[in-house]
C-alpha cells in the first residue's frame, strides 16, 4: 500500500463516516494527514573496511585496520506514528542509533 492508497483511503473515510457518530454516540472526526509523511525507511548505511596484513619472518604477523561508518552520512530515521489522528502521523521523532564494533589488534605466534 502507497501514499496515494492511503489518501485515497482517507478520503473514503472523510466522505463515508466524518460527521456522522460512533456507536458510543461519539461524533467521528475528519482525518488529516500531514503533507509530508513516510510510512517508515530501511536501515541505510554503508560502512567501509580497509586492511593490510604485515608480517615479519615468522613469528610476527600485524594487520592494519581502517573503517569507516555510514560512509553517505545517511540520517536514520525512526519513531514515526501510526496513529491517523496524530498531527505527527508519518513524520520522524527520533533517529535510529548506530552501535558499531570495535576493532581488536592482535598478534599471532
Amino acid at each position: 500500500m502507497g501514499k496515494g492508497d492511503l489518501r485515497r483511503l482517507v478520503d473514503e473515510f472523510n466522505r463515508t463516516y466524518t460527521g456522522k457518530q460512533d456507536p458510543h454516540g461519539t461524533d467521528i472526526p475528519p482525518i488529516t494527514l500531514p503533507s509530508k509523511f513516510e510510512f517508515g525507511d530501511a536501515f541505510l548505511t554503508q560502512d567501509l573496511r580497509m586492511s593490510r596484513n604485515f608480517s615479519s619472518g615468522e613469528r610476527w604477523r600485524m594487520t592494519l585496520i581502517g573503517e569507516v561508518f555510514n560512509v553517505f552520512n545517511t540520517a536514520n530515521l525512526s519513531g514515526r506514528s501510526g496513529d491517523l489522528f496524530s498531527a505527527g502521523f508519518g513524520r520522524p521523532t527520533s533517529r535510529v542509533t548506530q552501535v558499531f564494533g570495535s576493532v581488536a589488534l592482535g598478534h599471532s605466534n
